[in-house]
C-alpha cells in the first residue's frame, strides 16, 4: 500500500509542477516611429524645389527651380564602428527648353545617415544634425544641432500619424516637423 500511495503522490507532484509552468508571451517591441525614416538600400525620394533668394543690397530676387533625388545607396560601418547608410543626393536644374524626364541626374552631395534606437542623425556637408528622435510623438521637441557646434535649433513634431494627400498621392501616416518657427 505504501508503494501505491508513494506513486500517487509523485504523480500528483509531477502534475502540479507541469501545470505550474510559467507561460511566456512573445515580447513585442513598441512602435517608436522608426518607419518614418526608411533605412533600406535602394529607397529614394524626389523633391520638387522652388526657392527665392532676395538680395538686400540690390533689392533683386533670384528664382531657382530644380529637383533633388535622395537615394540610399549602400550600408557600411562608420569610423565610430556604427552602422551607417550612404545617402547620395542628385540634382536636375530646371530648364525652360528641356523636361526633367529628358535630363540626367547629376550627383550633388554624398551624406551619411545613422539610425539608432534614439534618433536619426544625418551628416550634411560634414555637419551632423539630429533630424528625428524616438519615440515619434506629437509636440516632442529636440535640439537638431545637439551633435554639432552651431547654435541651438529647435525641431518639433507638429503632428504625427495623420492621413494626408500630398501631390495627389494619399499617405496613411504623415509626420510634420517644424524645424524653426520664423514667425516668432
Amino acid at each position: 500500500m505504501k508503494k501505491g500511495l508513494f506513486i500517487v503522490v509523485i504523480l500528483a507532484i509531477s502534475s502540479a509542477i507541469i501545470s505550474c509552468k510559467k507561460k511566456t508571451e512573445p515580447i513585442t517591441k513598441p512602435d517608436l516611429g522608426e518607419a518614418y525614416y526608411p533605412g533600406t538600400v535602394g529607397k529614394y525620394i524626389i523633391y520638387d524645389v522652388d526657392s527665392i533668394v532676395f538680395d538686400e543690397f540690390t533689392f533683386d530676387s533670384t528664382f531657382y527651380k530644380y529637383q533633388i533625388k535622395e537615394k540610399i545607396e549602400e550600408e557600411y560601418t562608420d569610423l565610430q564602428g556604427r552602422p551607417a547608410l550612404k545617402l547620395v543626393r542628385y540634382i536636375k536644374k530646371f530648364s525652360a527648353t528641356v523636361s526633367y524626364t529628358a535630363m540626367p541626374w547629376t550627383i550633388k552631395d554624398v551624406w551619411q545617415v545613422n539610425i539608432t534606437n534614439k534618433n536619426v542623425e544625418i551628416v550634411e556637408e560634414n555637419i551632423r544634425f539630429v533630424k528625428l528622435t524616438f519615440p515619434v510623438k506629437e509636440n516632442n521637441s529636440w535640439n537638431g544641432n545637439s551633435t554639432n557646434t552651431k547654435e541651438e535649433w529647435e525641431y518639433k513634431y507638429t503632428y504625427t500619424d495623420k492621413a494626408e494627400t500630398i501631390g495627389g498621392i494619399p499617405f496613411e501616416k504623415v509626420l510634420f516637423i517644424t524645424q524653426k518657427d520664423f514667425r516668432h
